[in-house]
């Protein structure tokens, strides 16, 4: 976990390094200053779980993340890990990486705009159609998708999000007879930013 937190650290100031480039020539980086980002979501939302030969499940995916990454002027990039609690899963995780366009209409927030991509590793847990006793399969999946939303900006260093974000999978899982997928999940979420300058 250490290694994980020194690496995001590393990449976000690599990141604010770059934005701060970028845009040194901008009345933005005399004005607002260019930030690195650290964020802790809540979410929840619609999903289903496809097992061949049983019926579709509704699911509403539950789920913690945290985030890192810089914020410029006009855009904002963050990488992200949630966790998800959903029915006929045992264990839920995605990490991806975000790129946003802020719409800056006041100096008190912006709206945003965005596209993402990643992976996601699902262990589900089921009865195969083959019959048998009930089993416990981990797969993978890609994704991509997108999200949209409103940010706040409460004081120089702190920020709340609100959003919502749509996520499509393009891949599924087979054995023992059963073909199972998790074609898509959407959530509406909200999270607390932290903005800081890397000295």
């Amino acid at each position: 976990m250490k290694k994980l937190v020194k690496s995001l650290a590393v990449i976000s100031t690599a990141l604010t390094i770059s934005l701060a480039a970028d845009q040194s020539s901008t009345s933005y980086n005399e004005n607002w200053g260019v930030k690195s980002v650290i964020g802790f979501e809540g979410a929840f939302g619609k999903s289903q779980t496809e097992i061949s030969g049983q019926n579709i499940i509704d699911t509403v995916p539950k789920s913690a993340g945290i985030k890192i990454g810089a914020e410029g002027q006009e855009y904002r990039i963050l990488l992200n890990t949630r966790y998800y609690f959903m029915e006929k899963t045992e264990l839920a995780l995605s990490a991806g990486a975000t790129v946003q366009y802020l719409f800056r209409y006041a100096d008190w927030g912006n709206l945003f705009l965005g596209v993402e991509a990643g992976g996601a590793t699902f262990r589900f847990r089921y009865s195969p159609s083959t019959g048998g006793e009930e089993t416990a399969e981990t797969g993978f999946q890609m994704y991509y998708g997108g999200n949209a939303g409103l940010n706040f900006d409460i004081g120089d260093t702190f920020g709340l999000e609100l959003g919502g974000r749509y996520m499509a999978m393009d891949s599924s899982i087979t054995n023992n007879g059963s073909t199972i997928k998790v074609p898509y999940i959407t959530q509406g979420y909200a999270s607390i930013l932290f903005k800081y300058v890397m000295d």
